[in-house]
């Protein structure tokens, strides 16, 4: 929804007269406050426009200027044309028109600026329309260049990458001696096979850690290989259900698999899928004592398939569901915090749910539980080389649903 007020229909009107492009106020209180206005925006570090209702340039500070190459004239010329924004993975697409939202606010981290020079700038963008009391709507867009901060992520994720890889073996050493050593309990005085057990539990501990790393470091990077092929959902939701029985009966809880009898088939890659929803229902256990566990698949509103994971354990906050799903989040609250975890895993699942063109989200209350949803689409237009759709992949295999 645009924001309308009054004090920003009086603020415009410092800006803007009546014609196309901002003109100087009239002298007195209006001239001051304009020229308060017009300092003000020009000493902020981040580019800022307001840009009227058919796209045309009404006011630039000097970042935006900048970030526009400083160009001659700019007044009342289209944004779209005057910023081409085009996708950070989709160099060769037409420029994106961020406008194109019409009243909601929306907020963009994947669109690069490509100037004259060739030289390029990565964005943080975001919109707000604004609709004054009985004026034309306008927008608001203020952009940040957060190109040193992607080059800093990257090598970030380029460490976090060779650690991870480096680390998995010696990890798979440590982890088959220590079970090992482990098997011979007699011959073990208890409090050796107790600092022993310990040991491994640690190590699996640190060994499932590497392993989130690498897959979120390839996710990130579009470097998961790709698998696209029909998916039976209620075959993949039923062996779900049967792997985890076990882990579920030790405690004490019965895993029920609810089907809807219409599931439709779907072209994705059902390693991601299991993923996901392997994710929720470790955590359901963990985070559960008593009651169940619940699996389904329903056919979703878009022809795709809805996964769901419900569990009746102690609940999340409205707070941190707001969270749930960021990079290594953990919840203050007593009842989850004294669980393990590394806050990881529903950030990865959310990395992974992007990649399969899907959808992520919770839904929960205190006390009486949560279920985790994972929607996937008819097909997953999956991405490969920086981006480009596996379009051929997906017409070979359309015609097998």
């Amino acid at each position: 929804m645009a924001y309308s007020s009054n004090s920003f229909g009086r603020w415009l009107k410092t800006l803007f007269g009546p014609g196309d492009a901002v003109e100087k106020a009239s002298a007195g209180p209006e001239q001051a406050e304009h020229e308060r206005t017009v300092a003000i925006l020009n000493s902020l570090p981040d580019a800022v426009f307001v840009v009227g209702a058919k796209g045309a340039i009404d006011l630039a500070n000097g970042a935006a200027q900048e970030l526009m190459g400083n160009p001659p004239s700019w007044r009342q010329e289209r944004f779209v044309e005057m910023l081409p924004l085009r996708p950070r993975t989709k160099p060769a697409d037409k420029p994106v028109n961020v406008l194109e939202g019409g009243l909601s606010p929306q907020r963009r981290r994947d669109l690069r600026l490509t100037r004259a020079d060739k030289t390029s700038v990565d964005l943080d963008l975001s919109v707000t329309p604004v609709q004054p009391d009985g004026g034309a709507a306008y927008y608001i867009v203020v952009a940040r260049d957060i190109t040193q901060e992607r080059s800093l992520d990257r090598q970030r994720e380029e460490f976090i990458a060779v650690a991870s890889h480096e680390l998995r073996t010696p990890l798979a050493i440590m982890e088959v001696a220590l079970s090992t050593a482990l098997l011979a309990k007699t011959s073990l005085k208890p409090q050796i096979f107790s600092l022993i057990g310990q040991a491994h539990r640690n190590t699996v501990f640190l060994a499932d850690l590497v392993k989130d790393l690498t897959t979120l470091s390839e996710a990130q990077n579009d470097n998961l290989p790709i698998a696209l092929k029909p998916v039976d959902a209620s075959a993949l939701v039923r062996t779900l259900g049967i792997d985890f029985e076990q882990q579920a009966k030790a405690k004490g809880l019965p895993i029920q698999v609810t089907l809807s009898p219409d599931i439709p088939s779907i072209l994705s890659t059902e390693h991601y899928i299991h993923e996901v929803l392997q994710n929720f229902l470790t955590n359901a256990l963990k985070y559960t004592d008593k009651g169940h566990i619940t699996l389904s698949a329903a056919p979703s509103q878009n022809g795709g398939v809805r996964f769901g994971v419900a569990d009746t354990g102690v609940g999340i906050s409205a707070g941190d569901q707001q969270h749930l799903f960021t990079k290594f989040y953990r919840t203050e609250d007593y009842r989850t915090r004294e669980t393990g975890g590394t806050g990881l895993g529903l950030y990865l699942c959310l990395e992974l749910a992007e990649r399969l063109n899907a959808k992520v989200w919770c839904e929960s209350t205190i006390g009486k539980g949560s279920t985790f949803y994972l929607e996937v689409p008819p097909f997953s237009t999956l991405k490969q080389d920086h981006g480009k759709v596996v379009e051929a992949q997906v017409s070979n295999l359309v015609d097998q649903l």
